[in-house]
């Protein structure tokens, strides 16, 4: 399935979609642009009171690298949000991953075109 053929209102759907899917709603839009999509969520059936949750959906044609992740981070604590899922519709390099998991503290999770396909099943 390649995700990166997606129409701009069918890779929002996309997003939302794998949102739903991963137990998260909605709090605030962040960023909706034609490859990006960020939001502060929180767990479905609980309130933003109990953690908030930075949810970001990048349309890459490349692996995803490490700086993306880095920015990811940040962003991650400048909304103060206590775990972050950063979603490629490609990969990620070798160093982005490994970077992610050296980032104990900041709870970032990594979810790539299969884990993608893995949940959505198209």
């Amino acid at each position: 399935v390649d995700y990166n053929a997606l129409g701009s209102g069918e890779f929002e759907d996309l997003y939302y979609q794998l949102m739903h899917k991963i137990g998260y709603k909605e709090v605030k839009l962040e960023v909706r642009r034609r490859n990006e999509m960020t939001s502060v969520a929180s767990e479905r059936f609980k309130s933003v009171l109990q953690g908030k949750y930075l949810i970001t959906m990048i349309r890459a044609l490349e692996p995803v690298g490490k700086d993306a992740v880095l920015k990811f981070k940040e962003l991650i604590a400048q909304t103060q949000s206590v775990r972050g899922v950063l979603i490629s519709s490609s990969s990620f390099t070798e160093n982005a991953i490994n970077y992610a998991e050296e980032q104990v503290e900041a709870n970032i999770d990594l979810m790539d075109k299969v884990n993608i396909f893995e949940l959505i099943g198209q």
